[in-house]
């Protein structure tokens, strides 16, 4: 692929806003708009940097249909699922950059997530795609207490109990939930306050939950000690590793571990 293809596919042919345009019974349309947006961005793969200077504009338009209250659910669905297509064709992190992450984006952003249904799991695109886009909001540098209010349980718990329900999931959205979490745990206004009474939940849960649970609290403590500086984490390592070894994974277990690894 050239430089040629960038010009051939134009901003305008991937253009996610077309979905913007349709009314709420025209779903068919809409996943029309998605199938072409899908094999237009296909053709990036070899060449990733080409979507670069395409990425402000595309990601602003997805963000726009979110934020549109008067859109049909499906419609948002699919905004989110182009948002995860991007981020699968160009890598979650690069995407995350290009979102916007201000004060504001914080609580209907989290309100947003905590009121979709994690298990009805044919929305996954869409739990994983809130969970990318938080990723980037919840490392914005205030203190997050700051930002309660006397209606709602304190954000910080909030935040803290929204990822704690995904890391039980079976989609990708799991992912991008034990990422979140480990990212969240080690900001120093969360990691003093809520890092020890997690570590205390995770206990319970390698010791008693699925194997799929169990992954997802294993990679979010392997993120937490990645992410964590490291003399600020000594002081939970002999507690995390005796919960480790105490861990027994039947052989069915192990195989579900070996498959989401590789």
């Amino acid at each position: 692929m050239t430089l040629d293809v960038a010009d051939e596919c134009t901003e305008k042919e991937i253009d996610p806003s077309a979905q913007h345009q349709t009314n709420q019974t025209d779903i068919r349309l809409v996943e029309r708009n998605w199938q072409r947006f899908s094999f237009i961005l296909d053709q990036y793969q070899e060449q990733l940097h080409l979507i670069d200077s395409h990425l402000d504009g595309l990601l602003t338009k997805i963000i726009n249909i979110i934020r549109e209250e008067v859109l049909d659910y499906e419609v948002k669905h699919v905004a989110f699922r182009c948002l995860y297509f991007i981020s699968k064709v160009r890598g979650y992190k690069v995407v995350a950059r290009h979102l916007p992450h201000e004060t504001a984006d914080l609580e209907p952003l989290l309100h947003y997530l905590e009121n979709q249904d994690h298990g009805v799991q044919l929305k996954w695109e869409t739990h994983y795609s809130l969970f990318l886009w938080l990723s980037i909001v919840v490392k914005i540098p205030f203190h997050l207490q700051r930002f309660d209010t006397s209606t709602s349980e304190p954000i910080m718990e909030r935040i803290l109990n929204v990822c704690k329900k995904y890391l039980a999931g079976t989609t990708k959205a799991q992912d991008m939930a034990f990422y979140v979490s480990a990212i969240y745990l080690t900001r120093p206004d969360v990691k003093d306050s809520y890092l020890p009474g997690f570590i205390n939940w995770a206990h319970e849960v390698l010791t008693k939950d699925s194997a799929q649970f169990k992954k997802g609290v294993l990679s979010t403590l392997a993120g937490v000690f990645k992410h964590g500086q490291r003399e600020q984490m000594m002081e939970h390592a002999h507690a995390v590793l005796r919960t480790i070894l105490t861990i027994k994974f039947q052989p069915s277990e192990l195989l579900i571990q070996l498959r989401n690894r590789w």
